[in-house]
């Protein structure tokens, strides 16, 4: 290594700074913080200015202080030369003594850096240190002036921006493969997002820039690393939960702000929605239920419930925007049935849009080239998602009142459901299930007539993930009204329609066993958890109806005091039917191949087997 060339002035940086420089090319100064050593910036000539020097200097210290030095050198000539703008490089401040601040930081004050100024009309400018006397202060760079910026050595704004939040052990590549598996597992139960844009936006760089878009990112790929987990991908759980905190702790992070919210956009809103199917998966039911407000309250303040909010936007932004209030609808719902919270959007979406449904699920040409793309993926992940909707839409604010327990019903009595209401729901899940069968006997170009009714409809096919996502919810939905039934006594053991027998739990358990045994087991791990934990409630409500029978109808039980009854049966004092006692009971065997499910599901790797080998492991003859 040749010997360093001793100079005769201090470096830019040491100057700057007011620190020793031991006058090398480059000082070990700067070497040892790793900055760039010039010296560029001439010196200011010493003594007093010429009088032609003196009606160009500024007139305050301060305006000196914050104004790059220029410097006049010595000519022959008697007039002076214009001032060469000259690079004034981006210094780490002396008060960063481990060199842990970001880039963007190092031309800041520590003021600026933990209070960053409020975007106001009026503002007032930060006194200088040279101002103030501080010794202190003296410390603190100045902010330069963009003006002294050089072409030689340009700074790139970008580059500034990138070291601000974007965590440097999260990689592209690996980024990209996780959103891969969410747009071949996930995306046709939840078509929320566009591969092109993502794509684009991410080629773009906007991951790095935009810190909404990178949060949104890093959640999408823990979700997509905790969800749809094979049973081939168990060894590596260890791996990705350690992936998965890394990720969702700077995704939180980026888009930490004040005034988070004040002007709301899609990405912090998906970023919500998959915080939140992370924490759901992680059994956090509080934090989840805290981001799926926060996503619904967003989707307000964007409009998605607003039907004039969707006339400014292009057709496929119309979709997209519709998709994901759909989305947001059935989440609420399913998850105001699961831990008894109220929904944010009211009334019937499915019903109410059937409008808008029709103008933006018809196919257009693009606008510049007038060339028709029609995306498999999306019809499907769309016609899906309309599916859903459809059978989530009687579930509205009513309904959950009553199976909540809101609705008075101890009081004066429910105003809200009875025996006609039941009916009326029952009618439309089984509508449901028979539409839905005409998937299976129809192929694409030849749907049923319910399917034509919209055109767009004609040429699609469901994924085996779409159906099996909506079979079980319409089981759960049955099982559900099932238990609004007991709590509000319209339940009997000879009721004529089939929605008012207490023996129709044990038909629904029958039902989602035969599914579970059809279904490909990887169309059911997909979903993740949930799914697991509906099945759950449909085996908790048939074995309490083959205990206690028609005797659950004096005690009208809402589904958390069925779970408890089950838990400490003694203790309410009610007789057991003659089949518990029966080893012949038919329904042993229905027992046993849930056991049988519930171990084979994701390797058993998920907390619903503990809880049903609690359930029913003493009939079965298994020790917990």
């Amino acid at each position: 290594m040749p010997n360093p060339v001793p100079t005769k002035k201090a470096c830019d940086q040491c100057r700057l700074r007011k620190t020793k420089c031991d006058l090398s090319q480059p000082c070990s100064s700067c070497s040892a913080r790793n900055f760039q050593c010039t010296y560029a910036t001439p010196h200011r000539k010493r003594g007093p200015a010429r009088r032609s020097e003196a009606r160009h200097q500024p007139s305050s210290v301060d305006s000196t202080v914050r104004t790059p030095t220029t410097a006049t050198p010595p000519d022959s000539s008697n007039h002076t030369q214009p001032p060469v703008d000259l690079e004034i490089p981006d210094q780490q401040p002396s008060w960063d003594l481990f060199g842990s601040l970001p880039a963007a930081a190092w031309n800041s004050s520590e003021a600026d850096f933990f209070m960053p100024p409020v975007q106001a009309s009026t503002s007032l400018e930060r006194p200088t240190s040279a101002a103030l006397g501080d010794p202190l202060l003296n410390l603190l760079p100045e902010q330069p002036d963009p003006a002294a910026r050089s072409i030689v050595h340009p700074q790139p704004l970008q580059t500034v921006v990138q070291a601000t939040f974007w965590p440097p052990n999260v990689d592209e590549e690996r980024l990209i493969r996780w959103i891969d598996v969410y747009f071949d597992r996930l995306f046709p139960t939840l078509p929320i997002l566009r591969r092109a844009t993502v794509f684009s936006r991410l080629l773009s760089q906007h991951h790095r820039t935009v810190p909404h878009f990178g949060a949104m990112l890093l959640a999408l790929g823990s979700f997509s690393l905790i969800q749809p987990v094979r049973i081939r991908e168990w060894p590596s759980a260890s791996s990705r939960e350690a992936m998965i905190n890394m990720m969702l702790s700077e995704s939180v992070k980026m888009r930490a702000s004040v005034d988070f919210g004040e002007t709301p956009s899609f990405d912090a809103l998906l970023t919500s929605i998959f915080l939140f199917a992370c924490l759901f998966q992680r059994n956090q039911h509080n934090a989840a239920w805290l981001r799926l407000r926060e996503a619904a309250e967003l989707g307000c303040l964007l409009g998605l419930d607003r039907i004039e909010s969707y006339n400014a936007c292009r057709p496929e932004d119309r979709q997209q925007r519709l998709r994901i209030y759909y989305l947001l609808s059935v989440t609420e719902r399913a998850y105001a049935l699961e831990r008894r919270h109220p929904i944010t959007f009211l009334g019937h979406p499915g019903a109410e849009t059937q409008m808008l449904l029709r103008s933006v699920t018809s196919v257009t040409a693009d606008n510049n080239m007038d060339i028709v793309i029609d995306d498999d993926a999306e019809s499907a992940g769309t016609l899906g998602l309309v599916e859903l909707m459809t059978l989530f839409d009687p579930i509205n604010e009513d309904f959950l009142r009553c199976f909540n327990g809101q609705c008075g019903l101890g009081r004066q009595g429910c105003q809200y459901f009875d025996q006609n209401t039941a009916i009326s729901i029952y009618q439309s899940i089984n509508d449901h299930q028979r539409h839905m069968s005409s998937y299976e006997v129809s192929t694409p170009g030849q749907a049923s007539d319910t399917a034509a009714s919209l055109d767009w409809r004609a040429e699609i096919s469901l994924k085996e993930s779409q159906k099996a996502d909506l079979k079980v919810n319409e089981l759960w939905l049955m099982n559900r009204l099932w238990c609004v039934c007991l709590s509000h006594k319209v339940l009997t053991l000879q009721a004529e329609h089939p929605a008012l027998r207490i023996d129709h739990s044990i038909s629904i358990f029958e039902a989602a066993l035969r599914l579970c045994q059809t279904l490909p087991l990887s169309s059911l791990e997909v979903h993740g958890v949930g799914l697991i934990e509906k099945l759950y409630c449909i085996c908790e409500s048939a074995v309490a109806t083959r205990r206690y029978g028609e005797h659950l109808c004096y005690l009208s039980p809402n589904h958390e005091q069925i779970t408890e009854l089950l838990r400490s049966p003694v203790s309410s004092g009610l007789p057991m039917t003659t089949a518990c006692h029966s080893a012949s009971d038919p329904m042993l065997a229905l027992l046993k191949g849930f056991f049988d499910f519930f171990k084979k599901i994701r390797a058993g790797q998920h907390p619903v087997l503990g809880k049903y080998v609690a359930l029913v492991g003493e009939e079965l003859s298994i020790e917990s």
